[in-house]
């Protein structure tokens, strides 16, 4: 470690113990490891969940409330963060909408990391549902203001060579982004096992139940595969804004006693991979890196995923893709998925490259190189 690295702030919109979703996964992963390292790191997360600051093992946390427009998010942040940071070597930013509130609010000579772990930076939108137009103004005016900031980030850091070829086809400074992925959750890794003697089939979605997530595609496609497959079933593990019109669509087609619809903490979902043989991820958006991809790694899981390029840069084997919005592509890749799962012994053999100890190096090698 670079001893003049003592300190880092680390900015975040999502953390635990009330993760929305993969950002506060990810951003407690790579704290925890960092602390390991030796590193002092101080959270500062804006979320909607906890107004309150807790002070853990000489670590603190910062949690304040974010308004729901996105761009009042970082007035929010910038009120609450200026005068704070002064005393950091390093402020790391976990999502690139956060960016304005960190440069306007840093230290002299602090360095500034931001993570891209979302395209906010490069486009207005790509969430595929109805949008308000107070929301579609924020968007614009929050993509806009991280383009004027984007010269006050040292570095960034992508988490696929796919996210930052978007980045640097919308004039991000290409020498300036450094490729480092998700790390793995170890709680995750299947346990071993004797031989498995379950002989139905289970399918799995775990994930926010929205429109870019294509939840309702994979119900769609699951109503036909249920008429041919009578030892197959669905568990879907989320929350957001289909979760009635999937409880609907169990009721209509008689499907409560083949499709489970639940969510459960994130400690508890780990269960639920372990008792499934395949994950469906229909994403429809550019998912720059989705946790559930290594999650289903751990597990031994196959996979049935959309061809975004970067699912297609993280997922090399053991995976079935379709194209994004293809019922029918969907419906042929979970039949040939179904057909596969009946061999168990398969390994993921990049899946060390994620491990935390491998990440970790990585971000610590950039910290140092600042």
């Amino acid at each position: 470690m670079n001893q003049n690295i003592k300190s880092i702030a680390f900015i975040t919109p999502d953390y635990p113990p009330n993760p929305i979703g993969g950002c506060g996964i990810s951003s407690s992963l790579l704290v925890g490891q960092l602390r390991k390292n030796g590193y002092d790191v101080d959270v500062y997360c804006f979320n909607t969940k906890r107004e309150k600051n807790v002070t853990e093992n000489g670590n603190d946390y910062y949690f304040r409330g974010f308004p729901k427009i996105p761009f009042l998010n970082n007035i929010v942040a910038i009120f609450y963060l200026i005068n704070k940071l002064s005393t950091y070597n390093i402020i790391h930013v976990y999502n690139m909408g956060l960016i304005p509130a960190a440069a306007l609010t840093k230290g002299k000579n602090c360095k500034l990391v931001a993570t891209i772990n979302n395209p906010q930076g490069a486009l207005t939108s790509t969430y595929l549902g109805y949008i308000p137009l107070v929301n579609k103004i924020s968007n614009f005016l929050t993509t806009n203001a991280i383009k004027i900031f984007k010269h006050k980030v040292d570095i960034y850091i992508a988490l696929t060579h796919a996210i930052k070829n978007l980045y640097v086809q919308h004039n991000y400074d290409s020498s300036k982004i450094e490729v480092i992925p998700n790390m793995f959750d170890p709680l995750f890794l299947r346990p071993a096992e004797g031989s498995r003697t379950k002989k139905d089939i289970t399918l799995l979605y775990s994930g926010q139940l929205g429109d870019n997530k294509g939840i309702m595609d994979l119900i769609e496609a699951f109503v036909i595969i249920n008429k041919k497959y009578h030892d197959v079933y669905l568990k879907i593990i989320g929350k957001g804004k289909h979760w009635n019109r999937i409880a609907i669509y169990l009721k209509k087609y008689n499907l409560k006693g083949r499709v489970t619809l639940t969510y459960k903490n994130y400690p508890e979902v780990r269960k639920e991979y372990f008792s499934s043989d395949i994950l469906i991820h229909p994403a429809k958006w550019f998912e720059p890196f989705s946790r559930v991809w290594l999650e289903a790694m751990c597990a031994n899981l196959l996979i049935v995923s959309t061809n975004n390029p970067s699912a297609m840069e993280i997922l090399k084997e053991n995976v079935i893709f379709y194209d994004p919005g293809d019922k029918n592509g969907l419906i042929n890749a979970i039949e040939k998925a179904i057909i596969l799962s009946k061999n168990k012994n398969r390994t993921f053999k990049e899946l060390e490259k994620y491990s935390p100890n491998s990440i970790v190096k990585s971000i610590i090698q950039l910290y140092d190189q600042l």
